[in-house]
């Protein structure tokens, strides 16, 4: 994201389409496919954090967590303890590294696009997409904070996957792989919560 004083023409080789340019500075969300964010004459900047805490419990083990619990704005929507009906899993093939142990792996991932689970929840809205928060919680505590344009609305086909782990296995029953990330400080395991706020 940059805030932008200055922009070039680029003139389509074939069409000649000569867009108008804007003639103020504009905030520009470059990852995101629908601009909603991006904002001609910022004046503003406002920096949120998630209004919740959530208890910590470090070196729980084994961690398992039997649902994801869904809320929106402190509500409870849904329960979330398998995939929905005709999901199709994907794989992405990546290297991941972080929380010091270097390289964690570099089997592939394969899960389920979490955006895709999500919609029918939280569906796609101008409102969503400017001011959405969102936060996705373990059993244990450990949590990131998204937007939910970067969850929703990405351009970049590098998704956050929702992957399910045997029954019992620790770190289950849902992980959350952000592709997207080099490191992996918001991979979360044991997924138990995921709220959305405005």
């Amino acid at each position: 994201i940059l805030i932008a004083d200055g922009v070039s023409r680029i003139v389509p080789s074939k069409t000649k389409d000569l867009w108008k340019l804007p003639s103020e500075s504009k905030i520009i969300s470059g990852n995101d496919l629908i601009t909603e964010r991006n904002i001609s004459s910022p004046v503003k900047i406002t920096v949120k954090s998630f209004p919740k805490s959530f208890n910590v419990v470090k070196g729980l083990s084994p961690m398992f967590s039997k649902q994801v619990t869904l809320y929106e704005n402190g509500r409870l929507i849904r329960t979330l303890a398998d995939y929905p009906p005709a999901s199709e899993e994907v794989t992405f093939n990546t290297i991941f590294y972080g929380r010091g142990k270097g390289i964690h792996s570099t089997e592939p991932f394969k899960g389920v696009i979490l955006r895709d689970i999500l919609t029918l929840i939280y569906p796609v809205s101008g409102e969503n997409l400017k001011k959405g928060i969102m936060c996705v919680s373990a059993e244990d505590g450990y949590r990131c904070s998204l937007s939910y344009s970067e969850l929703f609305n990405r351009n970049d086909q590098q998704e956050f996957l929702l992957i399910k782990t045997e029954p019992g296995e620790d770190g289950g029953l849902f992980r959350m792989f952000p592709a997207a990330d080099f490191f992996s400080d918001r991979a979360i395991k044991s997924v138990s919560e995921i709220h959305l706020d405005h």
